[in-house]
């Protein structure tokens, strides 16, 4: 009873209790990201392989860094995302900058 009492009193994890993952993504925008007639024409996917085992549920984006010049990302930044085949394809996210070197943390669950 004393593991269920200390894992309910505020030691709950997500790597221990939810099947989940944090990943990095590593992306430089293209320069027509922002001006593409259709904006996922200005967007390169990127994909992460199998990060959790299941179909996910949630993609959800954290921490937003702009890695040329480290300034504060003040846009709503969002993802529009599938899965197939054992990946988690990122078909475009939203609220980014052109020709802009980012590393966005996304959890997975």
């Amino acid at each position: 009873m004393e593991e269920v009492y200390f894992a309910l009193d505020r030691d709950l994890t997500l790597n221990d209790n939810i099947r989940g993952a944090i990943r990095t993504l590593n992306f430089t925008t293209r320069s027509d990201y922002s001006s593409a007639v259709d904006p996922t024409d200005g967007w390169e996917k990127q994909e992460i392989n199998d990060p959790i085992g299941v179909r996910p549920s949630v993609v959800a984006i954290g921490n937003v860094v702009d890695k040329d010049d480290y300034k504060v990302v003040t846009n709503a930044v969002s993802a529009s995302w599938d899965f197939l085949n054992g990946v988690v394809r990122i078909n475009y996210i939203a609220g980014l900058s052109d020709s802009t070197k980012y590393e966005i943390k996304l959890l997975i669950f």
